[in-house]
């Protein structure tokens, strides 16, 4: 295995990958729970690295984690701190994930039926999230068109389309 290799040759960095690896191996077959101590593994190894574009990897990973187990809050303080890490570092991809990741949780909010639990990041009124939803996609937008990657930059404005369509743009 893999990940023992890297474990034996001592070489955390591999070793971080690995776990995240598997995690989402572990996400993909729906086991979020263990899917996230892994990532929560490969994070700390990525701290203790102090090497920001795996932190802000693994951070919207599980971000993306909380979110697909309801966890709003969780995921937005996931994708907030990803999205510091990666402005601070200078790193535009996982700035434009976050910003993506951000834009498009607020837009499911915006959406739900069922009332959520509110927060500092959460407003109370589904139009604020909206508001927030087409604020972080157009960012997000604005920032992929410059980026040659595609497919962060279609994804997002698929979301920005279904955002202003929701807003009666």
């Amino acid at each position: 295995m893999a990940l023992a290799k890297f474990r034996e040759h001592q070489d955390k960095s591999g070793e971080a990958l690995q776990l995240g690896n598997i995690a989402n191996a572990l996400s993909d077959l729906k086991d979020y729970k263990k899917s996230l101590e892994y990532n929560q593994r490969a994070l700390s190894i990525y701290e203790e690295l102090g090497e920001p574009v795996g932190i802000s990897r693994n951070l919207n990973n599980i971000g993306v984690l909380y979110e697909s187990t309801g966890d709003m809050a969780l995921a937005l303080q996931c994708h907030f701190k990803s999205l510091q890490i990666s402005r601070d570092k200078h790193y535009p991809s996982g700035e434009l994930l976050s910003l993506g990741n951000i834009g498009e949780l607020y837009l499911k909010l915006s959406e739900q039926q069922e009332p959520y639990k509110t927060d500092s990041l959460i407003p109370a009124s589904k139009s604020a999230c909206l508001h927030l939803a087409l604020q972080y996609l157009k960012q997000s937008i604005d920032m992929g068109k410059n980026s040659g990657d595609a497919s962060f930059y279609v994804t997002d404005l698929k979301c920005y389309a279904d955002a202003l369509h929701a807003n009666g743009d």
